[in-house]
């Protein structure tokens, strides 16, 4: 699975260094390619795009995939979820007046659907559990985009609620 993670996220690089270089930087773009950067180290890869309608509107559609938790407690247990999730937002730019979006301060609300598997192991007894679920979530937020040419920095903090629904709720519980 490590091997996996390290290829993927180099194909990721890959494409995005290819993408943002195949065309001239002039003009005004209305499209982003995205790639998040923050948890990749830690083995969760996002990646969107997200298309501006105006000035002021914007949607983004992102795909996500590998470890949400990946932790070690203690040295007799591991603890790991793993999935992959589709993401759909749309983002509202109040302040834009001569730019079209996206750019600038935004507010947003997303859609996220998730396919999980965790997997439990407790090394001094062998016990292995296993289940798998999906979780829906919806959330709010706002963030600020600066963009320079065709690359992109973005910040944002969002707040929302969730269900999660397990395939197996006895074997989760345990």
């Amino acid at each position: 699975m490590k091997a996996l993670a390290d290829s993927l996220r180099w194909e990721i690089v890959i494409l995005v260094l290819f993408t943002c270089s195949i065309t001239d930087s002039a003009g005004q773009h209305t499209a982003a390619l995205k790639a998040h950067t923050v948890r990749t180290g830690q083995g969760l890869f996002t990646i969107g795009y997200e298309q501006a309608f105006n000035k002021h509107f914007s949607a983004e559609l992102s795909l996500q995939g590998g470890y949400y938790i990946n932790i070690r407690p203690n040295k007799l247990e591991d603890y790991e979820a793993t999935g992959v999730a589709v993401i759909g937002a749309a983002r509202y730019y109040p302040f834009a007046q001569t730019v079209v979006a996206p750019r600038g301060f935004f507010g947003y609300t997303a859609l996220r659907y998730v396919r999980f598997q965790e997997d439990f192991h407790y090394v001094a007894t062998g016990i292995h559990h296993e289940v798998g679920g999906t979780i829906k979530n919806i959330g709010v937020g706002i963030g600020y985009k600066f963009a320079y040419r065709r690359l992109g920095l973005e910040a944002f903090i969002g707040w929302g609620a969730g269900s999660l629904k397990s395939s197996d709720e006895a074997q989760r519980n345990n």
